[in-house]
């Protein structure tokens, strides 16, 4: 599994604009799925959005395809679960953990990180 942080200087530009996020801090994560914690959680929330990495960003609206939210544990049924990515599809969060924020960016392990990590 990948993980890394890395400056993304091509990406941040675009990231920021889908987020109003005024820091440089991303974290590239690779993976077949993600966990999603859409919700307040004594302080902790990500807001997470489906992107095609491969077309310039362009947003993806396939959450009800590719979401399964978590049904144990989680009475309010907020949104929390597991997101399947696939070949073209990335997901992008906007984390706050406490004072801190950051954003985290997955992509499938087929998908090309070069440009990121340039």
């Amino acid at each position: 599994m990948f993980h890394a942080k890395v400056k993304a200087s091509k990406f941040l530009p675009i990231l920021k604009r889908l987020f109003d996020y005024k820091g440089r801090t991303v974290y590239l994560c690779e993976g077949e799925t993600a966990h999603i914690s859409d919700y307040w959680d004594e302080g902790c929330r990500a807001y997470p959005v489906l992107f095609n990495p491969i077309t310039g960003m362009r947003l993806l609206n396939q959450w009800e395809l590719l979401f399964k939210r978590q049904e144990e544990n989680n009475p309010y049924h907020a949104d929390i679960g597991t997101v399947t990515l696939e070949p073209g599809i990335g997901l992008a969060e906007h984390v706050y953990s406490g004072t801190r924020q950051y954003l985290r960016v997955t992509l499938h392990p087929t998908e090309d990180r070069t440009e990121w990590l340039s």
